[in-house]
């Protein structure tokens, strides 16, 4: 991933083109597939260990509002791709990615030490018997 984003910033500089198609949009096309398969992982990995530390009454409690505000900050996040590349440009804009994956492993791993902290660590429900 990072040699296609180094590649990306190269071509965009150098406006290297393919035939009459930018070669950004070659890099950029599966770079895409490749974040929305990861944002499915992390999203799965975040919603297993809220279902593993919450009980059914607090799960019916909290996943609805959860589930709502994700899908609005998701919205506000997809309208604000476009200016935010404008300004900071396309380097830019993935070191963002990048210092925001970052961030969230660290809230990752802070949630799994509460969680063992406060003895509420996932358990493993599907193990093999």
């Amino acid at each position: 991933v990072s040699l296609a984003a180094l590649a990306i910033a190269v071509f965009q500089k150098h406006g290297v083109m393919i035939g009459s198609v930018p070669a950004v949009k070659f890099i950029s096309g599966p770079l895409f597939v490749f974040r929305e398969a990861y944002v499915q992982l992390l999203t799965s990995q975040y919603w297993s260990f809220m279902a593993s530390v919450l009980t059914p009454n607090q799960s019916a409690t909290w996943f609805g509002p959860i589930a709502g505000l994700t899908s609005i900050a998701s919205a506000l996040s997809g309208f604000a791709v476009s200016p935010l590349v404008n300004r900071v440009g396309l380097v830019g804009g993935l070191c963002g990615t990048g210092l925001s994956l970052l961030l969230s492993l660290i809230g990752a791993n802070a949630a799994y030490q509460m969680a063992d902290k406060y003895g509420f660590t996932p358990k493993d429900t599907h193990k093999k018997k």
